[in-house]
């Protein structure tokens, strides 16, 4: 499962799970991988199905379908200073 996010200076971010861990993926808009970061497991975060970043680039928003079915969140803010650059 994924979610997309293209900011306005093209930088395209993705969330998945991937081999059992959640990561975001930052990629230059030809497609060239910039980096990855991991998103703890302490956050609970169970599908991370959407990414957004505000347009302050202040805050990362992650949607999560199944959190509440976990006693989770189905959305998630976390601070965002730009952990890709």
């Amino acid at each position: 499962k994924y979610g997309l996010f293209v900011h306005s200076d093209g930088t395209i971010y993705v969330v998945s799970i991937t081999e059992g861990e959640q990561k975001i993926f930052s990629y230059k808009s030809k497609g060239t991988l910039l980096c990855e970061l991991l998103i703890p497991s302490s956050m609970n975060i169970i599908r991370p199905d959407g990414i957004f970043i505000d347009s302050s680039d202040n805050n990362l928003f992650i949607a999560d379908s199944q959190g509440p079915i976990y006693d989770g969140h189905s959305l998630y803010k976390i601070s965002w200073k730009g952990q890709c650059n």
